[in-house]
């Protein structure tokens, strides 16, 4: 264990009507933006990945959507704000959004090589609070986020890192009650094995326009907090951390297998489809029915409308009874493989 790693505190807080610890980031030597961990993870509320996706979006979304992007559009709370900004601020905001604009906002934080690779450098910085002379960083982003974090501090940081620390408390409160059950059944599920480390998870108050994405080499989740609270939360934790490599090349490794007898290829959210409906399926079946009272999943307002609907009505049923270890994995996979293939 690194020697800066934040330890749970006693502090309590209300989680599903029952009290939980809440984290305690008083830890000595720990980078000021590592907000808390759990068993599995470890939660950064980061001012530089913060001020980044920040700017990305907003730089997509205003004044309007950029021509022939496809991606659902993100609302940004503080555009009205920018009025009040000193003539200075006003100008240096202005100028870093048209950059991102024009260079940054046309691209796919998760697909895009640079943009994933930015963010780990920005990562590697662990909250350093001064871009200068930072050689990994390229000259021309580096003095958009130089220009614009004094501004961001000054009026709208404070407001995003109390939100995304509300959450995180939240977070490690439900990882402390329902983390294990679900982290084994997703290993189970799978067939993949957890990694000895924590994984980092950045929690944002802006994040992708899905609200959440997954990289890998290193793996990181990052997860736009305020826009899954309670169990929905924990539901997107557990649906993101099914993109990192421990689990996902099993999954599709079997699924790969599974259609080769069919002489066809696994459709590309077939994979997609399962990992939504995986978590779901565990925290309705093995977390206490009070628990889960009211739960509303997210995965179903996304599985069932949108292009994985078909696909979802396939695998649904044999997934579920791999779940319920009726089936093998191997199983389930020939069934939906030769369900689909027909």
């Amino acid at each position: 264990m690194k020697p800066w790693v934040v330890r749970v505190g006693l502090a309590l807080c209300m989680v599903n009507g029952v009290f939980a610890q809440a984290p305690d980031v008083s830890a000595t030597h720990a980078p000021p933006c590592r907000a808390a961990e759990s068993e599995r993870f470890v939660f950064y509320s980061d001012p530089w990945v913060n001020l980044h996706h920040f700017l990305f979006q907003w730089a997509r979304n205003l004044p309007e959507g950029l021509d022939g992007d496809r991606r659902a559009p993100t609302r940004i709370l503080e555009a009205g704000e920018l009025a009040g900004l000193s003539a200075k601020e006003r100008a240096a905001w202005t100028e870093a959004i048209g950059f991102y604009r024009a260079e940054l906002a046309s691209g796919n934080l998760l697909f895009n090589d640079w943009l994933e690779g930015f963010r780990n450098r920005l990562i590697a910085l662990e909250c350093d609070g001064d871009l200068e002379g930072t050689a990994e960083i390229e000259p021309e982003v580096r003095a958009a986020l130089s220009a614009t974090m004094p501004i961001y501090r000054a009026h709208w940081w404070a407001g995003h890192d109390r939100a995304n620390r509300v959450w995180i408390a939240e977070q490690v409160g439900l990882l402390e009650l329902h983390g294990d059950v679900l982290a084994e059944g997703l290993a189970a599920t799978y067939g993949g094995v957890w990694p000895e480390e924590r994984l980092r998870i950045d929690v944002g108050f802006y994040g992708n326009w899905a609200g959440g994405y997954t990289s890998n080499d290193p793996t990181v989740l990052t997860l736009e907090g305020r826009s899954f609270p309670g169990l929905r939360g924990l539901e997107m934790i557990f649906h993101e951390v099914s993109h990192a490599w421990f689990l996902q090349e099993p999954l599709e490794r079997d699924l790969e297998a599974a259609f080769v007898p069919t002489g066809g290829k696994a459709p590309r959210l077939l994979s997609h489809t399962l990992q939504f409906i995986t978590p779901v399926e565990l925290m309705r079946t093995r977390l206490p029915r009070v628990a889960r009272e009211g739960f509303q999943s997210f995965e179903e307002e996304i599985v069932t409308r949108g292009r994985m609907r078909d696909l979802y009505g396939v695998a649904l049923p044999h997934w579920r009874a791999h779940l319920a270890g009726e089936i093998r994995r191997e199983d389930a996979l020939r069934r939906i493989a030769e369900s689909l293939s027909r």
